[in-house]
């Protein structure tokens, strides 16, 4: 079974969440008090090391809490005009003025890592140290000072000191990780690790949200590399058309090459010209000429929009992308050629409910059961659903005006297009609410299949400001 990460999927979640609308200093209040009222307030004595991002944001929160049954130290390690976030320099804020008004709370500032030897003793005599210094949106090893701070922290061996991770522990899966007997996660567990001791708090999310779609689901996803050259984001081969549905292979091409660098089109003879009128870059190849030895040249596979089940040079050529074993997206017209008993973990087939039902001999309802089996499944409509291995999934965005002709061929070119660089479900998730987020773009107003693939690019980087 393959799962997304539990830690990217908190990244995600933090995204979505602010896209249906969860204020962010509502749920930082909300992780502060629970860990609060987590950690034991007997313990006197409490030492909470704070970064300058939200999960040190979730510190400050919890010492105004504790403050009120145990002495309480905060350690600030970075320099407060440098805290990242607005909620977090709020909560900051409110932290300084407790600190003006309680004997039991002190805030010391560790803007270098050579205070740490005259802080040693203050620290050692802490009963509870609390890690709030780096959460799950951290990628690489700690840097200065907070790499210095995790290593003294781990040099401290207490029998009576208990140590606490907020969320992970601050540079958790790198060389340099604090060393803790107890994480305490928000809303759901983030670490694997079953030697470790794990609690959970409720903040307030309700369990639906982790199986919505959102912005995140796009944020989240690889990106073209600024030192990439021609060819290292993807190339993505498209299996698709006919004379009577020439459209659809135009609309699916060009969906795709907004996501990779290369996009390959093998078409009916009738179809050659149309396409490379309808976009240059487009490098396209006959069916009758088409080297079925090239597949393993290509990131990704689209077969299936706008085919004619006359062509048997087309139907062998489906048949043999599928034994390819590549990643591949099967639509339309390859739901009419495909055999259910030869697909594999790396598809994602995207049927509408007639299609799902023909297909597999069963209702929709049955998503998830299906999935089991290890392929992705989009099953498109006014909700879609998105399947695999057993868990499924919800898309809200789009509009009624998506029922336009041409509309699945562009998530099938998107699905694909982002297919080439990332796993599965990650692309099925990603693509299915992109496409239609760029739909409600336009919400409101007449629009064609043209008109969404030009919104793709607004819609990617409308999509940034939820980060």
């Amino acid at each position: 079974m393959i799962r997304i990460d539990p830690m990217l999927k908190s990244r995600i979640l933090d995204i979505n969440l602010k896209y249906y609308g969860y204020s962010t200093l509502q749920l930082m209040e909300a992780a502060g008090k629970g860990i609060a009222d987590t950690i034991d307030k007997k313990a006197n004595d409490i030492g909470i090391f704070c970064g300058i991002g939200n999960n040190g944001g979730d510190g400050f929160v919890a010492a105004r809490y504790l403050v009120d049954s145990n002495k309480v130290t905060v350690y600030l390690v970075g320099d407060p005009s440098s805290i990242k976030t607005d909620e977090a320099a709020h909560n900051w804020a409110l932290l300084e003025q407790v600190a003006k008004v309680s004997r039991d709370l002190s805030i010391i500032i560790i803007s270098d890592s050579s205070q740490l030897t005259s802080l040693k003793r203050q620290i050692s005599s802490h009963q509870v140290i609390v890690d709030s210094m780096l959460g799950v949106g951290i990628d690489g090893e700690p840097r200065e000072p907070i790499c210095s701070v995790i290593r003294s922290l781990n040099s401290i061996h207490s029998k009576i000191m208990l140590k606490i991770s907020i969320d992970i522990p601050s540079g958790y899966g790198t060389k340099i990780s604090f060393d803790c007997s107890r994480v305490i996660s928000m809303h759901s567990g983030k670490i694997e690790d079953k030697s470790i001791k794990c609690s959970v708090v409720d903040i307030g999310i309700p369990a639906a949200f982790d199986s919505v779609t959102g912005p995140g689901n796009v944020a989240l996803l690889r990106r073209r590399d600024d030192a990439s050259h021609k060819g290292d984001n993807g190339k993505v081969l498209i299996i698709a058309g006919s004379k009577r549905y020439h459209g659809a292979c135009v609309f699916a091409g060009l969906a795709a090459s907004k996501f990779v660098d290369l996009v390959h089109v093998v078409t009916t003879k009738d179809n050659i010209e149309i396409m490379k009128k309808a976009y240059p870059g487009f490098i396209v190849t006959s069916v009758d000429d088409f080297d079925l030895s090239r597949f393993k040249e290509f990131d990704a596979i689209l077969v299936g929009p706008g085919l004619s089940l006359d062509n048997t040079v087309m139907r062998r050529i489906v048949k043999q992308a599928l034994i390819a074993k590549k990643k591949i997206v099967i639509d339309a017209g390859a739901f009419d050629i495909v055999d259910p008993k030869d697909l594999h973990d790396k598809c994602i087939l995207t049927p509408h409910h007639s299609e799902f039902k023909k297909f597999f001999g069963k209702d929709p309802e049955h998503i998830a059961e299906i999935s089991k089996k290890g392929f992705t499944i989009v099953l498109k409509g006014h909700v879609d659903q998105i399947a695999k291995d057993g868990v499924s999934y919800r898309n809200y965005s789009g509009n009624s005006q998506m029922t336009t002709g041409g509309t699945g061929d562009v998530l099938a070119g998107m699905i694909s297009g982002i297919l080439a660089k990332n796993p599965c479900l990650e692309s099925a998730l990603g693509g299915t609410f992109l496409c239609g987020f760029a739909g409600d773009t336009m919400a409101g107003q007449p629009f064609d299949a043209n008109d969404l693939i030009e919104k793709i690019r607004f819609a990617s980087e409308k999509i940034k400001s939820f980060k």
